[in-house]
């Protein structure tokens, strides 16, 4: 994900749902490091088979973070599509 791509944005699809079970397994080896995942959340998400990877996936969406380039903070949110979602975003009246 690219400062760029933010910049008007407060909501941004990282992913889309047509990836299915490798969609936590495609954000760890794509985006892990940038958004702050731990050494072991991307192990685990490394192979969809592991008996860690759902695990892994819950923990990765409740903490992972994004701090673009004018200090805001983004985390995910995953609801088929995975999204990037802006701290000052009102999630619940989106429609």
């Amino acid at each position: 994900m690219t400062d760029t791509r933010l910049e008007n944005s407060k909501i941004e699809i990282l992913l889309s749902d047509a990836r299915g079970i490798y969609i936590p397994q495609n954000f760890a080896e794509d985006m892990g490091e940038a958004w702050h995942l731990s050494a072991d959340d991307i192990a685990h998400l490394s192979d969809p088979e592991n008996e860690w990877y759902w695990e892994a996936w819950y923990s990765v969406l409740d903490n992972a973070y994004f701090i673009d380039g004018n200090g805001r903070k983004w985390t995910l949110h995953h609801d088929g599509d995975l999204f990037a979602i802006r701290e000052d975003f009102d999630l619940e009246n989106w429609e």
